[in-house]
């Protein structure tokens, strides 16, 4: 294995005492990165996980898991060792670092792909693609290797490892200024004669609101680069905030932006939360309890199926509101999920496997006919694929003005009764542990005030 030089080991040294939590996917070379950062002190407080997807089959797996939720599969790029391949693999590594990390830290994807010395003769180009995604964006790296210069595989993977680490610096924090990216001092010392590196190129993400409310993508967005090489970064559907993450988004005056495209919620209220109030807060509380060890998360959507879609400024001043409210104690500061997901079947493509937890009221439209085009068809349809993502409902009583009565899960009309196909979809939250009879229509009522 290649040695680690002293700006090496004090690039990897200050990199575990940051709070840069990775994922790294590579293929083709870079192992001696891997090596580097091992046998380094503090790993196991950086590294969350790395792969190396060799095999095509691997490989193909790999960059499924980094494929938007509910996006038709796309095919293995014509070549692994592309810059493509990198971006996809970053996705990927990124997706799994969201998953992995826990709050307060900074999430980042490395995908590395190499062409390099073989055994026979390699026709083409020695060449390097390296990506590192972050809550900001994507930074893409490409290098090309002199042929002939008398470097064997292991010299020529010890400079994959170092843009692997270059990358992995960069994204810390949220990922580098753009006008410090050129500098690439990791790097550029060890390049020979021929050797030529490619400038990185930023695809930053866009005005993240404004994309999930027009479908934009984040191609659609970038500055710099070639555009039609960023096909794989995925529409903005989800955005989540934060409370502890010190990088602040200018859209979302004053809002944090901790991940834009994917989450680790698997608890998630969703509402319109206008205002949120102290039911919603208790809820989510009562329900953590039900659901010990799940993330928990509230989730705005900006597009609703009878409403018109919410306007930039009002999602940004909810999303400033609930994360200005305190949890209710012993449950941490929840998450703001921001989505352009109006029904549930679309919420639990982007959530797979999350619980969410809603009113009764909601639980009647699910399965009320009329809300699918009075087709019985799309509304099992649609629960059916609710629970085919592994997602299922926690249901809470709330009092029913119009019959002067509570109302609770029992008097929701399942699909086959309550031993049919759908009932093990629905829990009941208990009216012992939660029951609170005040609504975001009432406090507005009163003029924004919540009593009591």
């Amino acid at each position: 294995m290649a040695s680690m030089d002293a700006p090496l080991r004090a690039a990897v040294s200050a990199l575990h005492a940051s709070p840069t939590r990775a994922v790294v996917h590579l293929t083709g070379g870079g192992g001696a990165a891997l090596a580097w950062l091992l046998s380094t002190p503090g790993c196991s407080a950086t590294l969350l996980e790395a792969t190396v997807p060799y095999a095509a089959s691997s490989l193909s797996s790999t960059l499924a898991a980094g494929a938007p939720a509910g996006a038709s599969p796309t095919p293995l790029p014509a070549s692994a060792a592309s810059a493509a391949t990198a971006r996809r693999l970053a996705a990927a590594a990124y997706r799994r670092a969201v998953a992995l990390a826990v709050p307060g830290t900074d999430a980042v994807g490395v995908g590395a792909t190499a062409a390099l010395v073989s055994g026979a003769p390699r026709r083409g180009t020695h060449r390097v693609y390296v990506a590192a995604r972050s809550r900001s964006g994507v930074t893409a790296y490409g290098l090309t290797l002199a042929k002939g210069a008398g470097r064997g595989r292991e010299a020529e993977d010890a400079l994959v490892s170092r843009l692997v680490l270059q990358a992995l610096v960069d994204a810390g924090g949220g990922g580098a200024p753009p006008r410090e990216l050129g500098g690439v001092p990791l790097v550029r010392p060890a390049l020979g004669g021929g050797d030529e590196l490619h400038v990185p190129a930023v695809y930053e993400q866009p005005d993240v609101l404004a994309a999930l409310l027009a479908g934009r993508t984040e191609r659609e967005g970038a500055e710099g680069g070639d555009a039609a090489e960023a096909d794989e970064l995925e529409t903005v559907r989800l955005i989540q905030y934060a409370h502890c993450l010190p990088v602040k988004d200018e859209q979302a005056a004053g809002g944090v932006v901790a991940d834009v495209g994917a989450s680790a919620a698997s608890l998630v209220l969703p509402g319109s939360f206008n205002p949120l109030h102290r039911g919603h807060r208790e809820l989510l509380a009562v329900a953590a309890k039900m659901r010990p060890g799940r993330t928990a998360a509230y989730e705005l959507s900006a597009t609703n199926v009878d409403k018109p879609p919410l306007s930039p400024a009002t999602l940004r001043s909810r999303v400033e509101a609930i994360l200005a409210t305190p949890a209710p104690h012993p449950l941490p500061p929840a998450a703001v999920l921001v989505t352009a997901a109006p029904l549930f079947e679309d919420k639990a493509h982007l959530l797979p496997g999350t619980t969410f937890v809603i009113g009764v009221d909601t639980a009647v439209r699910l399965v009320n006919a009329a809300y699918y085009g009075n087709s019985e068809a799309a509304m099992v349809a649609s629960l059916a694929a609710v629970a085919g993502r592994g997602c299922d409902f926690l249901v809470a009583a709330r009092w029913d003005a119009r019959v002067g009565r509570l109302a609770t899960l029992a008097d929701v009309v399942l699909p086959g009764g309550p031993n049919g196909p759908f009932g093990r979809l629905f829990e009941a939250v208990p009216t012992a542990a939660f029951r609170a009879d005040v609504s975001s229509t009432q406090i507005r009522a009163q003029g924004g005030k919540e009593t009591g």
